[in-house]
Order: C-alpha cells, then structure tokens, then sequence
C-alpha cells in the first residue's frame, strides 16, 4: 500500500496487522478502529542521518535547519546510550 493512511485503513477494515509509526496513528487510534498491540522487541529502534553532496555547501537556511536538527537530537542520543 503507499501511504499510512492506506495502510491504516486495511487494519481499520480487519485486513491485517501493520507495523506503522505511532506518530502516524495520532492522538487517539482507537478512534480509527485501531488497536496498538505489546509486542516484544518493539519498539524497533531507527537511526537518522543528515546527507548532502560532498563538496557542496548547504545554504544558509539548510544550515539553520542541520544545526536546529543537531541540538534536537542531543537529548534523544543521550537517552539511546
């Protein structure tokens, strides 16, 4: 399927089980007929990285944003180690 929303419908629809961010579920799931499930090993950690071209410098605006990215991160780090 190609969007959460899709993906959320066929397990509102009793099509199936889904692994789905919970951001992507909201506030209230059960108010779309969901259920979120215990399950062991879960949730499943994720790493994020910060691409650009080698060489190329990002502009001023990107370089706001990678800096703002960086300081948000910090306390997420120090909560993983």
């Amino acid at each position: 399927l190609g969007s959460n929303e899709a993906i959320l419908g066929a397990v509102a629809a009793h099509l199936g089980v889904a692994v789905v961010s919970r951001h992507a579920m909201g506030h209230d799931p059960s108010a779309l007929g969901l259920a979120v499930l215990r399950v062991q090993g879960f949730p499943i950690p994720s790493s994020w990285h910060l691409v650009w071209p080698r060489g190329k410098r990002p502009s001023p605006i990107a370089e706001v944003f990678r800096r703002y990215l960086m300081r948000a991160a910090r306390p997420l780090a120090r909560a993983v180690s």
